[in-house]
């Protein structure tokens, strides 16, 4: 079989100028580029993995809301852009504006993308809001958690020892 590009007339016969024989090599590679092409044109969809597991609020609220919110919305900024900038899993953050100190720590699996890690993030820092100034909240997810906890900020205590005994509390529990 012979496949043509340009038909021209050589003595008295129809010849090929330029002819191309399919051969098994050549038949893969076309099957293979159409299975790539089927492949982009679906597109690759994520899964933050988002079903919610667990969920639960401190029976206790921030003595000082604004205080509270201020640090709330600071430790959670913190956390997001250690996830979309630095493609963090895991991470910590704390804030101390006035006199609430907010805790929170952050986790998804490994696994995540940097897409889906921080979509399960804004999907969990938007749930935990539900627990309104609760001193302490965690969400739970298949793919993340996320948790914080407040306390008073005293000017007398050493802060530093403070945030070592919240680090024994999170990583004991």
């Amino acid at each position: 079989m012979c496949v043509c590009m340009y038909i021209t007339q050589c003595e008295n016969q129809y010849c090929c100028s330029f002819s191309l024989k399919p051969d098994r090599n050549m038949m893969f590679e076309l099957k293979l580029i159409v299975l790539t092409m089927m492949l982009w044109s679906s597109g690759v969809r994520g899964d933050p993995q988002t079903l919610l597991i667990n969920t639960g609020c401190s029976t206790y609220n921030a003595s000082n809301v604004r205080s509270f919110y201020d640090n709330i919305n600071g430790t959670f900024a913190e956390l997001r852009g250690d996830i979309s900038n630095d493609s963090k899993h895991f991470g910590t953050a704390q804030q101390a504006i006035g006199e609430v100190l907010i805790y929170a720590m952050f986790q998804c699996r490994n696994y995540l993308s940097k897409n889906d890690c921080l979509s399960c993030f804004n999907t969990a820092s938007t749930q935990i809001r539900n627990c309104s100034a609760a001193n302490g909240a965690r969400v739970i997810y298949d793919g993340c958690f996320l948790r914080y906890i407040a306390s008073i900020v005293s000017r007398n205590i050493n802060t530093q020892r403070y945030h070592k005994n919240l680090h024994v509390i999170y990583t004991h529990v």
